[in-house]
């Protein structure tokens, strides 16, 4: 087979793939021209291969890395992989590197100069830190500036730095995160075609694929924290945040100065992520959902759903038989608000105390508290019996992945903060959740639990806060009682969906199949 070149552009990372003798580019589609590609050079993943050590836990777009690391193991001839990203995830990328064959050719990292997303964001004027805001309140004004936190010169030198990329490797396909705007406005000015790679729910990924009446009537607008289907009373509320958002994203200076910038560069038409939440039919889409998990939706023909994107990994006793060795003790709630959450004193006093007042006096409690140092008074004000001091394990840091200590049996409940990956990989372990949500979509994942039968929205009443009172009926629900039996057997079902939708390899198979019709 001749040398294809992948590609794939994200906001966090960015994934490419060559392969020698195919004109790159030549249309704006992923057309491979060449000889066409032999079954057994594009199929089965290669059993034989070694998988690359997962990487640490982190933001959900860290599947970029495992696609391209899946399609490395095939071996597929003329195949190079890809990436550009940010330098700060240069590490995470390195980590998996390491494993690859002595000899082998492995994927290839390129820098992208500037200020990532998450950063940028954390420079906003959002009322209560960076990324945690309350459900529509306060979030209406900062929408604007939270999609668009770099300064016109800072969203334009990126937009340059991910072209000069892109026409170095001169790729044959390109996969772009869904956050990664400049690696859109860069295809569109290089007129390369591109497809997307999005940690969202399917249903909010084609959100404005849906019939308006049915956007505006029955599914509650992202960062509302409101249910499905919306009830009559709170249908005023959801079209005032739907004519409030587009109010603040016509005003908003930062916004209007990016989008003359872009102009001035030459970038078609608007902000790219403002399409956002929608499918276009000339390119595909691949997303980690399955309908399981979901809010109901028509599902556009390009939306792949291909379940949990996930790592293997290491068993957890093989990476922490200590930690396999206490969890064998017995029933455990596991609780990690995700890799940019700190708690001050008094939220860590109110989760110690729910966590404590939703289980019973056996259940152990194993918290990933990252600033767990600075928390000690608290620990020793809360934890007044031997008996409670030996239960509840608050770390800060877990040497096995999450998804490696969900499989253990005595793990009854996953809580976290409603993120991407938290939500699938409790999904596809078959546990019962409890979503403390905390900004945008998160809020929208705990309305999907609750409706999927898989959790309990578990601060709804004081997001982005937690009340020990909520959370404590929220745990006691989801670990006792008919709802917990109900749970439990709905996560049992779901988690074999799950499995069933082929997760990563899945996601490589639509890579390839794309390079196939190139090659046809």
């Amino acid at each position: 087979m001749p040398t294809c070149h992948f590609f794939l552009l994200a906001g966090e990372l960015t994934l490419q793939v060559k392969s020698p003798g195919l004109e790159p580019g030549a249309s704006a589609g992923l057309r491979l021209l060449g000889a066409r590609a032999r079954a057994q050079d594009v199929g089965e993943p290669q059993p034989d291969k070694a998988w690359p050590d997962p990487p640490k836990p982190g933001p959900a777009r860290a599947r970029p890395t495992l696609v391209a690391f899946e399609l490395h193991s095939r071996a597929i001839p003329g195949l190079e992989v890809h990436l550009a990203s940010f330098p700060a995830l240069r590490k995470r990328f390195e980590r998996m590197r390491g494993a690859v064959r002595e000899g082998e050719m492995p994927p290839t990292f390129h820098d992208i100069e500037g200020l990532p997303q998450f950063e940028g964001q954390a420079r906003t004027s959002l009322t209560v830190g960076p990324f945690r805001h309350p459900p529509t309140r306060d979030f209406c004004r900062a929408f604007a500036e939270f999609m668009m936190p770099w300064t016109p010169e800072e969203y334009i030198s990126i937009v340059n730095e991910t072209s000069a990329v892109i026409e170095r490797v001169d790729p044959h396909l390109i996969f772009v995160d869904t956050m990664f705007s400049h690696a859109m406005d860069a295809c569109n000015l290089l007129r390369r075609s591109y497809h997307v790679l999005s940690p969202l729910l399917p249903s909010l990924v084609c959100n404005q694929n849906q019939p308006l009446v049915r956007r505006l009537f029955r599914y509650p607008m992202s960062g509302t924290g409101m249910p499905y289907p919306l009830p009559l009373s709170l249908i005023p509320a959801n079209l005032l945040y739907f004519v409030t958002m587009i109010y603040y994203a016509l005003r908003s200076k930062p916004l209007n100065s990016a989008n003359a910038a872009r102009a001035a560069r030459g970038c078609p038409g608007s902000y790219p992520l403002m399409d956002l939440t929608y499918v276009s039919p000339e390119r595909t889409y691949i997303t980690p959902g399955v309908a399981e998990v979901d809010l109901p939706f028509d599902c556009p023909s390009t939306l792949h759903l291909c379940g949990p994107i996930s790592a293997d990994f290491v068993s957890l006793r093989d990476g922490d038989p200590e930690l396999a060795t206490w969890l064998d003790r017995g029933e455990t709630v596991l609780m990690i608000m995700g890799t940019h959450f700190d708690y001050d004193e008094p939220l860590a006093r109110r989760v110690l105390e729910g966590l404590l007042g939703g289980v019973d006096a056996t259940t152990q409690i194993l918290w990933k508290v990252p600033n767990r140092d600075e928390l000690g008074a608290v620990f020793d004000e809360v934890l007044t019996t031997a008996r409670d001091r030996d239960r509840v394990r608050a770390v800060t840091w877990f040497d096995a992945e999450p998804a490696a200590i969900l499989e253990h049996e005595n793990v009854v409940c996953y809580v976290h903060h409603g993120g991407a990956n938290s939500y699938y990989e409790c999904a596809r372990a078959g546990k019962p959740q409890v979503v403390l949500a905390q900004w945008v979509d998160t809020y929208y994942n705990a309305v999907a639990a609750e409706y999927a039968g898989l959790g309990v929205y578990g601060n709804k009443s004081c997001a982005p806060d937690v009340s020990s009172t909520e959370l404590s009926l929220a745990l006691k629900r989801a670990t006792s009682g008919e709802d917990a039996a109900r749970m439990r057997e709905r996560a049992g079902e779901v988690a074999v969906k799950c499995c069933e939708a082929g997760g990563r390899q899945r996601a490589a198979d639509i890579v390839v199949g794309l390079l196939g019709t190139k090659a046809a």
